[in-house]
């Protein structure tokens, strides 16, 4: 089904919606008159298939709200909107874990409707390279994942996570093989991929799935999940190893101020708080999380190549280059990781 996602941006139509739903949408304001509504698109103007919005919402008396949105063309929001649903009620809203308060979903555009959550990105906050203010936050986020994970629900409440297996890997190498075929050797040097189906096999656990620093928004003593375009169920792991993964990415995508002593402190130090608060094995799943790092390295292959791919005709030779560069630099992480 293709949704008029573009709507979302039309102004006469966002007023009457606010407007009527001021009860819903801010309870604390039902009987104020909205004066104005600024709209920002967030997604860039070539982006076709999906619609990112903020709502600047303009008040008497110079209240101000803020609202985001969320919409795509021919994937439905609407599973999306059930998880963070579920969630809200289920706690994340309190005790320093949450996530933005999920609003409305209008269906018949595919809108999804959200607050803002206060605070700045987790991944600007280790570009800075401040280590005890890393930790700190990273130990937070442990017990926001940890909570995320423990939560206990019926096995067809929801849907399993979108997951990248084996066909797929094979797919996009492929490709990089025709565009690329400085890198067919690294390619076909890497070991045997079909631990990935073996590890995806445990499904009942509701993981995030894009549990990257830029979906991780820090505000003082709150720690919020946002983007839960990804969710669904899972092994709980691949949540782990992307925050873990990320820490280490190559220099080529994400240049740290930090050392790989540094970097792995901080690994080690995330790993074992939520073990032990988890109350877990930390030996036994360590070497586990071996597979599911490669496993997010390969993804990001996945990620890059098909940027590359899609725009090849488009760049320069410099340009190419660069993300030669990159998926070799990943190739060599996955290789790092599997035995």
């Amino acid at each position: 089904m293709s949704y008029q996602i573009f709507k979302a941006l039309e102004k006469k139509f966002l007023q009457k919606l606010f407007q009527e739903k001021s009860s819903i949408y801010f309870p604390s304001l039902q009987n104020k008159k909205i004066q104005n509504i600024e709209i920002e698109r967030i997604s860039p103007i070539w982006a076709k298939e999906s619609c990112l919005s903020k709502y600047k919402i303009f008040f008497e008396k110079e209240k101000i709200r803020i609202i985001r949105g969320t919409a795509k063309k021919n994937r439905s929001k609407k599973e999306v909107w059930k998880i963070m649903n579920y969630l809200y009620h289920q706690g994340f809203k309190e005790n320093g874990l949450a996530i933005a308060r999920p609003i409305d979903f209008l269906e018949k555009i595919n809108l999804l409707l959200y607050g803002e959550a206060p605070g700045r990105p987790f991944s600007s906050i280790i570009e800075k390279g401040n280590y005890s203010q890393i930790e700190k936050n990273l130990k937070k986020i442990a017990r926001w994942l940890i909570k995320l994970h423990k939560l206990r629900f019926q096995e067809n409440k929801f849907k399993k996570a979108p997951f990248l297996g084996l066909k797929g890997y094979l797919k996009i190498f492929k490709k990089i093989k025709k565009f690329m075929p400085d890198l067919k050797d690294d390619l076909n040097s890497l070991p045997s991929l079909s631990f990935v189906e073996q590890i995806w096999q445990k499904k009942k656990i509701l993981i995030h799935n894009d549990f990257y620093p830029g979906n991780i928004i820090v505000d003082q003593n709150v720690i919020y999940g946002v983007d839960f375009d990804r969710a669904g169920l899972g092994p709980s792991l691949m949540d782990i190893a992307t925050i873990c993964g990320s820490l280490e990415f190559p220099r080529e995508i994400w240049e740290l101020n930090l050392s790989k002593k540094e970097i792995s402190g901080l690994q080690e130090i995330f790993f074992q708080t939520y073990c032990q608060l988890r109350k877990i094995s930390y030996q036994k799943n360590k070497k586990l999380l071996q597979l599911f790092l490669a496993k997010i390295f390969l993804d990001q292959i996945h990620y890059y190549s098909a940027f590359a791919i899609r725009g090849w005709n488009f760049v320069d030779k410099e340009t190419q280059r660069g993300f030669s560069f990159k998926i070799k630099s990943l190739i060599l992480k996955v290789k790092q990781y599997l035995p």
